[in-house]
């Protein structure tokens, strides 16, 4: 891949000049993804930021010929003295593993003499870093910024030195270096969002389509009030912080400017849980700009936030019901009754919104489709009939680290399969588009959610295989995988890998209560559904 496949608008002018500490910045995943990520777009310009430091992206590309080179530099990752991930979704360790091997730098991480230092920070490794370590030299705990100068410092003084910045990196807060950091590690997290970088400029790019359309995306808030069962993000990254309306203000006036852009990508777990949320959209509409706002909660919206939303440009509404039975999805966390989802719909549509998209968990009890059914014919006798004006997003539910939903197992691939039939069946296919994450890559999804160092060999062998189903079978053959050890209910004294290493502020006892009590709910739906 050549540097010239990327035109793109907000790179940093920088030569590169002998003496200069190299910094691959890695996202495992496209180049619209990547730059679909602050975190990623937050890093390029923090470490290029820095005197001493030529730092450059290096993406996925799933070409099994092809050597990963960054993109305005053309480097290979073994020319850089240090490789930065982020890792937001557990399968994409095998693209990181399919790149250190393309690359020519051995896959596993205790295996690795010389090459450079890789960390790899996120959700998954803040949640689970004895995953991130099959791979990783380090894994970082945490929200990177009040770190990252340190960690930049580390690399710069180390010289180049594999051992002398393992053991610069070792020292710094929220960095798990394994069999050299003190354990438990405390999750690292700024406090005061206002306070925390956050990027004006933007790589845009030229001359393809962003995933959120041409914009800058501003994070509104951090954290969420909620503690919905099943979401890790809810739990890994309190408590709660806003930043203020009039940093957002001026980051967006600065922002539109400097990137030439005129709607405004919004990244909150609630929006509406921001404090001045409503405040912030009436501002956005009176600037003349636009905004895109992510999935909503059900509870915290009517016909006034419709209104609002609609102003600002958004013609389809994301909703996240997560069950058509209403008293699972409160359990769940997720509030709402049908007629005020029915109520929704009509005014959505009263104020012109052209899509709905809704968000589906399944694997509580047999039947569960009915109910999603009963949502979408609600959602068509509020008039959204026309072409693909429905889209459906389904998903089984993944026990995830530090959730209630830890101990929870998955249900016979054929469970979901016999939903996924019985809704094919049933929907007008010319309205509702539905997108059924494949069964397999859940439990795919949940080995590796719970899983340790033990998987370091099957990753790399997934990675040799193409890392795609057939290569995970034949992966797991080869290693004689047990996958019911993590698949399948466990015991609620259950050791995970990460306790003892990581303290993320979350109590155990808490967790087993709130799964204990689910499950006392769970052996009734039976009863309450009809499924009997």
């Amino acid at each position: 891949m050549s540097a010239e496949r990327f035109r793109e608008y907000g790179r940093v002018a920088k030569s590169y000049r002998a003496g200069y500490a190299r910094i691959a910045i890695l996202y495992p995943s496209s180049y619209e993804a990547a730059l679909a990520s602050l975190a990623h777009q937050s890093l390029y310009y923090i470490c290029n930021s820095h005197n001493d430091i030529i730092a450059d992206r290096v993406v996925f590309d799933p070409n099994s010929d092809y050597v990963p080179r960054s993109i305005e530099y053309g480097m290979t990752l073994k020319d850089f003295d240090a490789i930065l991930a982020s890792l937001h979704f557990e399968p994409d360790i095998v693209k990181i593993a399919s790149m250190l091997i393309r690359s020519g730098i051995e896959p596993i991480s205790s295996k690795r003499t010389d090459s450079p230092i890789l960390l790899v920070g996120g959700p998954v490794a803040t949640a689970n870093p004895l995953l991130t370590l099959c791979i990783a030299d380090a894994a970082f705990i945490g929200e990177f910024e009040p770190s990252i100068d340190g960690i930049l410092d580390a690399i710069i003084e180390s010289s180049g030195s594999r051992k002398s910045m393992l053991e610069g990196l070792a020292d710094i807060d929220g960095i798990y270096i394994h069999n050299l950091s003190r354990t438990p590690i405390r999750r690292v997290y700024p406090m005061n969002l206002d306070d925390a970088y956050h990027p004006v400029l933007q790589l845009q790019p030229l001359d393809r389509e962003p995933i959120w359309g041409r914009s800058m995306i501003v994070e509104a808030s951090r954290g969420c009030l909620h503690r919905c069962l099943f979401c890790l993000e809810g739990y890994i990254f309190k408590p709660k912080r806003d930043r203020s309306l009039a940093k957002i203000k001026l980051l967006i006036e600065d922002g539109a400017e400097a990137n030439n852009v005129r709607k405004i990508t919004f990244y909150a777990p609630s929006f509406f849980d921001h404090k001045d949320s409503d405040r912030l959209l009436e501002w956005i509409s009176e600037a003349g700009l636009e905004a895109s706002i992510p999935s909503l909660r059900i509870d915290t919206i009517g016909r006034d936030r419709l209104e609002s939303i609609a102003k600002v440009g958004q013609k389809m509404l994301t909703l996240a019901p997560e069950s058509g039975f209403c008293p699972l999805a409160s359990i769940l966390g997720k509030p709402y009754s049908k007629e005020g989802l029915s109520s929704i719909f009509k005014d959505a549509y009263s104020l012109s919104f052209k899509e709905l998209k809704l968000y589906f968990l399944l694997g509580f009890f047999e039947g569960e489709e009915e109910y999603i059914l009963e949502v979408i014919r609600s959602a068509m006798d509020a008039g959204f009939k026309h072409p693909n004006s429905i889209k459906l997003s389904i998903n089984p539910v993944i026990p995830k680290p530090h959730t209630p939903f830890q101990w929870r197992g998955l249900k016979p691939l054929d469970f979901y399969r016999r939903i996924r039939r019985r809704l094919m069946e049933s929907i007008d296919k010319r309205i509702v588009d539905m997108d059924f994450y494949d069964e397999r890559w859940a439990q795919i999804q949940a080995v590796l959610s719970l899983g340790g160092l033990e998987l370091a060999e099957l990753i790399t062998r997934w990675a040799l295989y193409g890392g795609g189903l057939s290569g995970w079978r034949k992966a797991v053959d080869d290693t004689n995988l047990n996958i019911d050890r993590y698949t399948s209910e466990k015991s609620i004294d259950y050791i995970f890998p990460w306790e003892g290493v990581v303290d993320l502020g979350i109590e155990r006892g808490r967790l087993e209560e709130i799964y204990s009590s689910f499950k006392e709910f769970e052996g009734k739906l039976a009863m309450l559904t009809g499924s009997i």
